[in-house]
């Protein structure tokens, strides 16, 4: 911690109290565990600013000229026409066939920003 000589100063006096976490020590009313809640704030997501947090518009259109995000839409098209499938079959089905959707984007992105440089621009 920068400006800190002592590595607990965050966790003394800054850190929220999330007593929240450990709901079986607060309903049996145990000691609460502050380990849970360390465990949880110590967790890191890494992220890098340089990479691509969408896809340009030329590799965007790649994907959905791709024959399988054609032929999603197409099921999307004929559902919606179709008046036979029950309210919830139907919901269901477009759900599906939406996260499909999304995954085949996703997925484009993953292999794009693969092939993304590593090097830091300064």
């Amino acid at each position: 911690m920068a400006g800190h000589r002592d590595e607990q100063t965050y966790d003394r006096y800054y850190a929220p109290n999330n007593s929240g976490v450990d709901g079986q020590n607060l309903y049996g009313e145990g000691k609460l565990r502050t380990v849970v809640s360390d465990r949880f704030r110590g967790e890191t997501i890494t992220h890098n600013p340089e990479l691509w947090q969408s896809l340009p518009a030329e590799k965007q259109e790649q994907v959905e000229r791709s024959p399988e995000f054609i032929a999603i839409e197409q099921q999307l098209e004929d559902l919606a026409a179709d008046g036979n499938l029950a309210i919830g079959d139907a919901k269901e089905l477009r759900k599906m066939l939406s996260i499909q959707k999304r995954k085949l984007g996703k997925d484009a992105l993953r292999e794009f920003q693969k092939k993304q440089s590593n090097k830091i621009l300064l």
